[in-house]
């Protein structure tokens, strides 16, 4: 018996991890680079699909997808957190608001990420 709150727990486990990996490679490189925005969306779309025993659908693939785009955001937390750091500026996180940070190509790593995960969760090959 597979159930929602375990896909969407696989799912989030995946995603924070997916958003630790983005965070950390675009801190040390200082390049964002789209293909690893894809590799969140289909490392959480993964694990939405597992947490559901394998079963895809449209609702699968959505709730992947959001998941997905939230984990980018929060890697973009972790950058400016870990760039305020080593800066030393006695800034708060709860300060950071990513979205003023976030460049136009910034938001096209966020489709290219919900489409990763929509694409590996939500197709079923019906």
């Amino acid at each position: 018996m597979n159930s929602w709150a375990v896909s969407i727990g696989a799912g989030t486990a995946a995603g924070l991890l997916g958003a630790l990996i983005w965070g950390m490679l675009v801190y040390f490189t200082g390049y964002k680079i789209g293909y690893i925005a894809i590799g969140v969306g289909a490392l959480t779309g993964f694990g939405v699909r597992m947490g559901l025993g394998g079963e895809g659908g449209f609702d699968t693939g959505m709730i992947a997808a959001i998941i997905a785009m939230i984990s980018v955001i929060l890697g973009e937390y972790l950058i400016i957190y870990l760039s305020i750091q080593q800066s030393g500026l006695p800034i708060s996180i709860f300060e950071i608001n990513v979205f003023e940070t976030m460049s136009p190509v910034d938001y096209i790593f966020l489709c290219f990420a919900g489409v990763g995960a929509f694409k590996l969760a939500g197709v079923d090959g019906d």
